[in-house]
């Protein structure tokens, strides 16, 4: 398993420095020696390695993980639906017995007017 590890450690700086047509042979050559699947290598090559630093909080280890990491802010998707949308949404999903999306949205459309009479009502 370690070898495995270093093998892939030494070939990922060549495959992130390589070419796309480079990054073929890199990967063909990769997948012929470990035997995993291609997909799964590719998962691995392009992943960064991230370092962990283990400190103490309220007496309990843990770990921290640097930012890179994270997902970037800006591939986070845009809201659409507020919070009190999300809640109607919801209390109509139950009272509709959690029907599909596809079905409840025409529930809803059918339902509209009798929705919005009842704008309020007394689910708590």
């Amino acid at each position: 398993m370690r070898e495995k590890q270093a093998i892939t450690e030494q070939i990922r700086k060549r495959y992130k420095k390589a070419s796309k047509k480079e990054k073929k042979y890199i990967l063909n050559e990769l997948v012929q020696t470990t035997g995993d699947n291609r997909k799964y290598e590719i998962r691995i090559l392009r992943k960064t390695s991230t370092k962990q630093v283990l400190t103490f909080v309220n007496g309990k280890s843990t770990r921290i993980r640097s930012n890179k990491c994270l997902r970037p802010k800006n591939r986070q998707g845009k809201r659409i639906y507020t919070d009190d949308i999300i809640k109607s949404l919801r209390k109509i999903l139950a009272f509709y017995w959690y029907k599909c999306g596809k079905y409840l949205a025409i529930i809803i459309r059918e339902q509209m007017p009798y929705i919005q009479v009842h704008k309020k009502p007394n689910f708590k």
